[in-house]
């Protein structure tokens, strides 16, 4: 047995083992999709991407993602634009300021932000002082491949829909964030960490706790979802009979109650899971 059979061996044994986010195949008369779980902010430890996505992306007809971040449709603001300081007591804007103070944020001025801004806001700046930013977010760094290889960019939703949909739950998304602000650094730690080596099971967990609010998890989570797979299966998007298209959306709608996957599954399409797996090390707080 020679020494280059061995290295061979190995190199092809490491990337069997080797684990990866989560990506699965689905097919249906004749059409291709890979589906690829994104995160939409990211750490440079993330790339390279899997080989398998970006060469499929390569020779794709298409990439399809929740919004094209490249849009240059104006943005009408929202009608629900009432401000942090108008939907919080006075306790919480106590402890609002002592995020903001914390986190270096501008107190008068988040206070003064839309409730949907503001939680947005504080989302941001907590993943940016974990280490991830916008720059390194998966979403973006496909389009930009998909733009140097001359690959269409097709999308599930306008921003317009996504900025309408996060007002309308600012309220609460902002109160959560208050509550959650001590949990939130580990949290996101560990949802990279899962979402780098394809943990199913911890980012099931994560998707589970939408189950605590109903009316988010139906919005945010199920309608969209159910939305994806309709335009998917019918035609309105792609043609219903060829092509290969990579699917990117955010790792969360792949698992959990009435994920993407599943729905396919149910619009006649056959799935496998192509990516590689393995346990994170870290623990969310509630396993603790």
């Amino acid at each position: 047995m020679t020494y280059k059979w061995i290295a061979s061996f190995l190199l092809l044994m490491s990337q069997q083992l080797f684990a990866q986010p989560l990506f699965w195949s689905a097919e249906k008369n004749g059409q291709e999709l890979l589906i690829f779980g994104s995160m939409h902010l990211g750490t440079e430890d993330m790339y390279p991407l899997p080989q398998p996505i970006t060469q499929f992306l390569q020779n794709s007809d298409g990439l399809i993602l929740e919004a094209n971040l490249e849009s240059s449709d104006p943005i009408t603001p929202p009608q629900n634009n009432r401000t942090a300081k108008e939907v919080l007591s006075d306790e919480q804007l106590r402890t609002l300021k002592e995020i903001s103070d914390d986190l270096g944020i501008e107190p008068y001025a988040i206070a003064n932000s839309p409730a949907w801004a503001a939680a947005m806001t504080l989302q941001k700046t907590l993943n940016e002082t974990a280490g991830q930013s916008a720059v390194y977010g998966v979403d973006s760094n496909m389009q930009a491949l998909a733009i140097k290889y001359d690959v269409p960019v097709l999308a599930f939703e306008s921003v317009q829909f996504q900025i309408d949909l996060l007002s309308k739950f600012g309220e609460e998304l902002l109160i959560d964030t208050i509550s959650d602000y001590d949990k939130t650094i580990p949290y996101i730690e560990c949802l990279s960490e899962s979402w780098k080596v394809g943990d199913k099971h911890k980012l099931e967990q994560v998707a589970e706790e939408f189950s605590y609010y109903p009316e988010v998890q139906q919005a945010f989570m199920t309608d969209r979802n159910k939305d994806w797979a309709k335009k998917l299966a019918s035609g309105k998007l792609i043609p219903e009979d060829s092509g290969k298209y990579i699917v990117v959306v955010g790792t969360l709608h792949l698992v959990g109650e009435n994920n993407l996957i599943a729905l396919l599954e149910s619009e006649g399409y056959k799935t496998t899971q192509l990516s590689t797996s393995k346990q994170a090390t870290c623990s969310f707080s509630e396993e603790s």
